[in-house]
């Protein structure tokens, strides 16, 4: 499996971090480190990173966005299961704007995941976000007729 955009960015910046924090040591702060602890992931002799131990940490790294990415869709899945059932439940009257608003608003905090993951969570993603604007619009159409009704009374 061939790492994503997210790990590699990931990786960029860890080697950026790293090279900062050599050029701020001397040698002889990381001959210490290393006497003292035997653990501070550089070599002794070398001066230079223990490769193990940093591969190790970019696994640990790619496992945890990894586990994110699941996360976000999993939640993701199970918001739009919420709209889709909200949506589809039409004996209930139409929830007013501000529900609608709310839905939409949280509908289009989940673009980046929706995006990312695609194929059968946009499409749901897309429905739901389409129902909620067809609703608004007839929200707005009644608000709008009962004002008309109001104002020629």
């Amino acid at each position: 499996m061939e790492p994503d955009n997210a790990e590699l960015a990931a990786q960029a910046l860890l080697e950026v971090m790293i090279d900062k924090q050599k050029r701020r040591r001397k040698k002889s702060d990381i001959y210490e480190a290393s006497y003292k602890d035997g653990k501070s992931g550089e070599s002794v002799e070398s001066g230079k990173p223990n490769t193990l131990q940093t591969v190790t940490y970019y696994h640990e790294l790619a496992d945890r966005i990894r586990q994110t990415y699941a996360s976000s869709r999993q939640h993701t899945l199970r918001f739009l299961c919420y709209c889709e059932q909200q949506l589809r439940n039409h004996d209930i009257p139409l929830f007013g704007a501000d529900s609608l608003n709310l839905m939409q608003a949280e509908l289009l905090k989940r673009i980046d995941v929706v995006d990312r993951e695609g194929g059968e969570i946009k499409a749901r993603w897309q429905h739901c976000l389409a129902e909620v604007t067809l609703r608004q619009i007839e929200a707005s159409a009644r608000s709008d007729d009962e004002d008309e009704e109001g104002k020629e009374e």
